[in-house]
This record gives C-alpha cells, structure tokens and sequence, in this order.
C-alpha cells in the first residue's frame, strides 16, 4: 500500500523527504489494522490533484493536504 501511494506523488513532481506511519487503536474509530501514514513532499507539483489521485486509491481512507504557509 505504500509503494502504491509514494509513486503518484513522485510521479506528479514531488519527492518524498519525510514519511511516517502510526496505527491506530479501534478505540479511535478505526478497522483493525488500520495505519496513518504521513507523508512529507517537496516539489511543485499540484497538490490538489494528487490528493484527489490518492484518495482515488483502494484502501486509502483519507487525504489531506497541509501547506506550510497554512500554519500563518
């Protein structure tokens, strides 16, 4: 499943500096199983369609985009 969400990204012009994963407990509303996976890209790509690509992929239940001039 990893594999499968890093290629887009790097595909669309990003590169991945940064991953990380944590899996959550079934007391957070989720499956067994279930695994947050971070990712943290550089690039110039469009940020919005790759979210849209990999909320596209089986098994992915969420995407976000964070930017780092949304922390102003």
């Amino acid at each position: 499943m990893l594999r499968g969400a890093i290629a887009p990204c790097t595909g669309a012009g990003f590169v991945v500096s940064d991953i990380a994963t944590r899996g959550l407990d079934p007391g957070e509303g989720a499956g067994r199983g279930t695994v947050v996976v971070r990712l943290e890209l550089l690039g110039t790509g469009d940020a919005e369609l790759l979210r849209a690509d990999l909320a596209e992929l089986d098994g992915v239940l969420a995407v976000n985009v964070d930017r780092p001039d949304d922390a102003e």
